[in-house]
């Protein structure tokens, strides 16, 4: 009996972290089918362990569904704007990309620099349609891809900013020791 109440008490509370611990490893992974059998799992369990059949409720408010999935879609499309531009913007990318225009100005002396967006130089990883699994990760999931971007920047940043304060007193560690 008592193990019954424990499974009770504790059991959804399980549920809960393993559906939060699923969203953020397919987030982390940026794989948009992981996310969306995630999204299924979620809605079985609600369904199962706490008697909200989300289905018969989209079918019972189609107006307020469709409100809803709207305003997450603009939200997750806007997340993945943002997260599109960092992505480009990031120094392997660019780096990336500015080989390919250099490689692309030196065979085309002629032409237009820019062009070489359009041309077979332009490296696959840096469009859109190679990222799609990647993309559709980011609007499907964005409040978790926020938490993680948020969380992980805030700890990469406090950490790197503890490594540059004592970074000087180890080097002066080294040099006192040093033969």
């Amino acid at each position: 009996m008592f193990e019954l109440f424990m499974a009770g008490l504790f059991g959804p509370w399980i549920l809960l972290f393993c559906m939060i611990a699923f969203f953020s490893y397919s987030t982390y992974n940026e794989s948009a089918s992981v996310t969306f059998l995630g999204l299924l799992v979620f809605f079985g369990i609600t369904w199962f362990f706490y008697g909200v059949n989300p289905f018969s409720w989209i079918i019972s408010n189609p107006l307020s569904a469709l409100l809803g999935i709207g305003v997450y879609c603009a939200v997750g499309v806007l997340w993945s704007l943002f997260k599109w531009r960092k992505r480009l913007i990031s120094e392997p990318m660019q780096l990336l990309m500015s080989e390919a225009r250099a490689r692309f100005v030196t065979q085309n002396p002629e032409s237009d620099p820019m062009d070489y967006v359009h041309s077979y130089d332009f490296p696959s990883k840096a469009t859109a349609s190679y990222n799609k699994d990647r993309i559709v990760s980011w609007i499907v999931a964005w409040p978790f891809s926020v938490i993680g971007y948020f969380v992980g920047e805030l700890l990469y940043n406090l950490f790197e900013n503890i490594y540059k304060l004592f970074s000087g007193l180890y080097d002066r560690i080294t040099k006192h020791y040093a033969p």
